[in-house]
């Protein structure tokens, strides 16, 4: 927990936390993939134009489409990236 706390720490200078709203939930419902958190969780992150999606789920990868501009990947996957940066 401790090692998260000091990577979420150095992360805050350039991400923002985002909040869903009632459009987010009405797009997830319209929107199911079997799990609905996530669902919404992906359309807030979508409209506060974020660049990742972090998620283990592999039904959310589904979601990736070159014509979105978000990319759905594992926290691994979004370490290693920012590690490369």
């Amino acid at each position: 927990m401790e090692q998260f706390k000091l990577f979420y720490d150095d992360l805050r200078s350039y991400i923002n936390i985002g909040s869903i709203d009632s459009l987010n939930l009405q797009w997830a419902f319209d929107n199911y993939k079997g799990d609905l958190e996530d669902d919404a969780q992906y359309a807030c992150a979508y409209d506060g134009g974020c660049d990742y999606f972090l998620t283990r789920d592999k039904r959310m990868y589904e979601r990736n489409n070159p014509l979105c501009p978000m990319t759905v990947i594992s926290p691994e996957e979004f370490v290693a990236a920012m590690k490369e940066k």
